[in-house]
C-alpha cells in the first residue's frame, strides 16, 4: 500500500528516464565529446533510440550512444526480399485473383472444347487369340467400278469415276481405298476444301459413289488402267 501524500518509486524512475531522454534532444555530442545545442527542438526517434542506449550504457569509439548491435547484410538483403514479397501479396490480395484472369481474344463465333486424351490400352494378357480381320479395310470399301452408259459419260464429260462402295462406307474411307489401290487424288472443293465424293444408295439398296479426280489425272486413263474400259 502506497500511503496518502507519497510518491510511487515506479514514477520516480520514469521521471528519471523522460528528462534524460529531454536533454539527450535538447544536445548532442560530436566526435571530440563537445555539446552541440538543437535549434529545433524536436525530438526525433533516431533520438529517442539514443535515450534507449544511453539508459542501457552503450556507447560508441566517439561516445556517441549506440541503439544496437548491427546485423549482418546477409540478413538485411533477406529482409528487404521478404518485405517486397509482402508489399505483391498485399497488392494481389487488396485486388484479388480476378485481375490476373486475362480474357481470351475470339475471332469467331464458333469453338471446340479440348480433346480428351484416351491412351491405347496395354492389356497384360490378349483376350482374343487371333484378331479380328479388317472388317472393312479397302478391298471391302470399293466393290466394283461401273461402266455403264451414264458412268462412261461422267468419264469422259466429268472427269468422274462410278463406283459400287460398301453401304456402310464413308466418304472418307472411299478416298483412302482409292489412294491406296489405284494412287489417284480426289478433287477438292474451293470453298470448303473438301473432298467432291457424291455418294448415294439405289432402290436396289446398294451405294454408290462418284469421285470426280483431281485435275492433273484423267479418269479415262485411270479407267483403263483398272481395266473396265
Amino acid at each position: 500500500m502506497v500511503k496518502k501524500g507519497s510518491v510511487c518509486r515506479c514514477c520516480v524512475l520514469f521521471g528519471a528516464f523522460c528528462r534524460s531522454i529531454v536533454e539527450i534532444a535538447n544536445s548532442e555530442t560530436n566526435g571530440n565529446g563537445q555539446n552541440i545545442e538543437k535549434n529545433d527542438g524536436k525530438i526525433e526517434f533516431w533520438v529517442l533510440l539514443k535515450g534507449f542506449g544511453a539508459l542501457k550504457g552503450k556507447t560508441g569509439k566517439g561516445g556517441e550512444v549506440l541503439s544496437g548491435p548491427k546485423r549482418p547484410a546477409g540478413e538485411a538483403k533477406q529482409d528487404i526480399k521478404a518485405e517486397e514479397q509482402a508489399n505483391k501479396a498485399a497488392k494481389a490480395a487488396l485486388h484479388g485473383r480476378f485481375c490476373m484472369l486475362k480474357r481470351r481474344v475470339r475471332t469467331s463465333a464458333t469453338f471446340r472444347r479440348p480433346k480428351t486424351l484416351r491412351l491405347a490400352r496395354k492389356p497384360l494378357y490378349m483376350r482374343k487369340s487371333i484378331p479380328h480381320t479388317p472388317r472393312l479395310d479397302e478391298y471391302k470399301v470399293l466393290v466394283c467400278p461401273l461402266n455403264t452408259e451414264s458412268s462412261m459419260k461422267k468419264i469422259e464429260e466429268n472427269n468422274t469415276l462410278v463406283f459400287r462402295v460398301h453401304l456402310r462406307a464413308n466418304k472418307y474411307q472411299i478416298q483412302l481405298a482409292l489412294k491406296k489401290l489405284y494412287n489417284v487424288d480426289v478433287q477438292k472443293n474451293r470453298m470448303s476444301l473438301w473432298m467432291e465424293i457424291n455418294t448415294l444408295i439405289c432402290p436396289n439398296g446398294t451405294k454408290k459413289a462418284y469421285v470426280k479426280l483431281s485435275s492433273d489425272m484423267d479418269a479415262l486413263d485411270v479407267a483403263n488402267k483398272i481395266g473396265f474400259v
